[in-house]
């Protein structure tokens, strides 16, 4: 997908991805019907790939301070390589943007889980709903991705945001 991230959305056609990947114009429709469809499911793909290492990583880790600490790293690390195609999601139409929300939506899902441990174990405090702290941390996450994906140090950033939801979660 780094043909569509260098060149924007409308400007890739179906033979330029086909050419790209090695394969034929016609193999790339038989599997895609235009250029979005191909992006989200690329996307989709490293979404899921995404959830799937975040939550292996994170299910050896017994303390929820420390899984949420990981997430954030590793979440910080995708958005520093780009491969959410940031820019692409905005270029999408509300259908593409719905199929990836949802997949998103594990990543959230995984979340929910750390702050339901933390709580269980108290670790964390907190006088609202679980899966509402998930949902405001996930976003609050989320939107660091333009900065990290424009250069700012990932490490640093996820150390900063860390230390400011622990420190809230834990008073």
């Amino acid at each position: 997908m780094a043909l569509v991230e260098e060149r924007g959305m409308t400007e890739v056609s179906m033979t330029a991805i086909a050419d790209r990947a090695g394969l034929s114009r016609q193999t790339i429709y038989n599997n895609f019907p235009n250029v979005e469809a191909a992006v989200r499911a690329h996307m989709v793909d490293e979404i899921d790939d995404m959830v799937e290492q975040i939550d292996a990583e994170l299910a050896a880790m017994g303390d929820p301070g420390a899984q949420l600490s990981e997430f954030i790293r590793m979440a910080m690390h995708r958005f520093a390589s780009h491969e959410f195609g940031l820019s692409l999601r905005l270029a999408m139409s509300p259908e593409a943007e719905a199929v990836i929300s949802m997949h998103l939506a594990r990543a959230q899902r995984v979340l929910g889980r750390i702050v339901e441990e933390g709580v269980e174990t108290g670790e964390f405090r907190t006088h609202m709903a679980g899966d509402v702290v998930a949902e405001t941390l996930f976003h609050m996450i989320g939107g660091l991705a333009p900065a990290v994906a424009h250069g700012a140090d990932p490490d640093v950033m996820a150390e900063r945001v860390a230390t400011m939801l622990l420190t809230g979660l834990q008073a």
